[in-house]
């Protein structure tokens, strides 16, 4: 049986760092993650880091929930960034033409920072 998937939240210097742990799949209802950032931003919390050091497997619908987190963002103004992303992740973003779309880091300084204007 696979894990579930699990989001910790957390605030740096006005970014929200989302700490995701184990699949990012779809489980029937879709994934549970999309409301959850429609909440946070409707709050004014826009600025969205996915820290996925930690996700095992993401599947098209893991992908589609990063895109809606993204346009969901936007339309508040904000923007969704990604860190630590693994290598399975990133070809899927790859294949999907998504490489351009997402901005990655390696440092969490480094995504806090990208959010702050030059």
């Amino acid at each position: 049986m696979g894990t579930f998937l699990q989001v910790e939240e957390r605030d740096r210097g006005g970014v929200t760092i989302l700490q995701v742990k184990g699949q990012m799949v779809s489980d029937h209802g879709g994934i549970p993650l999309c409301k959850d950032i429609k909440a946070l931003v409707e709050h004014g919390r826009a600025k969205l880091v996915f820290d996925m050091h930690d996700v095992s497997f993401i599947d098209s619908a893991g992908i589609g929930a990063l895109v809606n987190s993204l346009l969901c963002a936007q339309r508040c103004g904000g923007a969704v960034k990604l860190l630590h992303v693994p290598a399975r992740a990133g070809q899927l973003l790859k294949l999907c033409g998504l490489d351009d779309v997402f901005e990655t880091y390696e440092s969490e300084r480094a995504a806090v920072e990208s959010f702050r204007p030059h």
